[in-house]
């Protein structure tokens, strides 16, 4: 593909569209270990989704 041929559509993007995500509430009074939960939850949910995507287009 060379410069001057046109991009993918969104329909033909190997690109998941974005997952939306619950509220995210004020972490603030949050402790480390809910912190680290969190994050790991979310990290969780993106792995999920980025297998999803490439299973859908193998």
């Amino acid at each position: 593909m060379n410069t001057l041929t046109r991009a993918p559509a969104a329909a033909e993007s190997n690109v998941a569209p974005p997952v939306p995500t619950a509220a995210r509430k004020d972490c603030s009074g949050a402790s480390d270990d809910q912190l680290r939960a969190l994050e790991a939850d979310r990290v969780f949910e993106a792995r999920v989704q980025w297998f999803l995507a490439v299973s859908r287009n193998a």
